[in-house]
């Protein structure tokens, strides 16, 4: 093989190298989002975790009924926006979530990372939450 051949040989597998790594890094970074069946008792835990970008849910975990108020977006003096999303056991009468970010997908991002689900997050009991909505 010669130089030049060796040198295209190298350089094209150098960007598949590249690819891979960024597609890897992509995969990484939203694994945890894939990790879980998208099936929850009468629903589908992708719906429900798309819909708290804008919508309130009733959900029903380990005979225990929680309120999960929907991502609230206030908008400041300063003009930037605020978004708060919470979750409460209502079983309880205890909030057992709540954070507020800047947007409503860093919300929900940090809820499915959040371990208020006897040390666990929402993709590692998806299966055993019953979605209610009432």
């Amino acid at each position: 093989m010669s130089s030049t051949a060796k040198k295209k040989y190298f350089d094209r597998n150098l960007k598949r190298t590249k690819a891979a790594y960024l597609d890897l890094e992509t995969f990484k970074k939203y694994e945890k989002y894939l990790v879980g069946s998208g099936i929850m008792i009468d629903g589908n835990a992708r719906d429900f975790i798309e819909k708290l970008h804008y919508e309130d849910h009733y959900a029903i975990y380990n005979g225990e009924k929680f309120f999960f108020n929907g991502c609230q977006v206030k908008i400041l003096e300063n003009g930037k926006k605020s978004v708060k999303l919470e979750v409460y056991n209502l079983t309880k009468d205890s909030t057992v979530f709540s954070v507020t970010k800047s947007t409503a997908t860093d919300c929900v991002e940090a809820f499915q990372d959040a371990p208020i689900w006897n040390g666990k997050s929402f993709w590692e009991i998806e299966n055993q939450i019953q979605w209610v909505d009432e």
